[in-house]
């Protein structure tokens, strides 16, 4: 595989310059993503027989499976996409249950955007809130040499429509098919990929 020379900062710019918008931070609620086809039930809401909704019941998901990413323990470019494309589908199913373990084991101490996106888990969870049923659409992945890591990883896919709650208030809010472009600084550590640092940016490519 060809790797071509470039750096996370530079790589954000690009993706901006492509009409991407950034993802993290900028919305009313957590805003994280996925791997490859991560679902899950959509949170149903009982009546208490007065009008109000009580708490939703937490969906049950299972994780993503490590075989659906060939290749990811092994230390090559190609084991590096596939550990990032698995990243990000434990962060779409930890917002989907509220379970933080896997993804903690994925990631770097220095990576301040994966603990933001562990705190904001924690938060929707303890409120009793979840992300509703989505998949993803893998549109591209490639690898970077990088400058501050030992890899970069580009990749690229589509959330699909669902609902996320917001936090404070009882409403879901409900997010069109999105485009998701994302690059991950990575290292291998005692025998697999970890995330130190990564970019997002997003763009809603459907009705919403």
């Amino acid at each position: 595989m060809t790797t071509t020379r470039r750096t996370l900062s530079s790589l954000a710019v690009l993706a901006l310059a492509a009409g991407l918008i950034t993802g993290c931070g900028d919305k009313d609620e957590p805003t994280p993503s996925a791997g490859s086809e991560a679902t899950a039930s959509a949170p149903k809401e009982q009546s208490d027989g007065g009008g109000e909704s009580a708490k939703p019941t937490k969906p049950d998901v299972p994780k993503p499976d490590p075989k659906d990413y060939p290749g990811m323990d092994e230390h090559t470019d190609e084991g590096a996409e596939q550990a990032y494309r698995y990243f990000w589908a434990v962060v779409l199913w930890s917002y989907q249950t509220g379970d933080t373990e896997v993804l903690k084991s994925l990631i770097g101490e220095s990576c301040a955007s994966c603990d933001q996106n562990l705190r904001d888990v924690e938060k929707l969870n303890k409120a009793g809130k979840w992300w509703s049923q989505a998949t993803i659409d893998d549109r591209d992945l490639r690898t970077y040499e990088s400058e501050k890591h030992e890899i970069e990883v580009g990749y690229t896919f589509i959330l699909s429509a669902h609902s996320e709650p917001v936090y404070g208030n009882s409403r879901l809010k409900q997010e069109p098919d999105t485009r998701y472009g994302t690059v991950g600084g990575m290292s291998w550590s005692k025998g697999s990929w970890v995330v130190h640092a990564f970019n997002l940016k997003t763009e809603k490519v459907g009705n919403g």
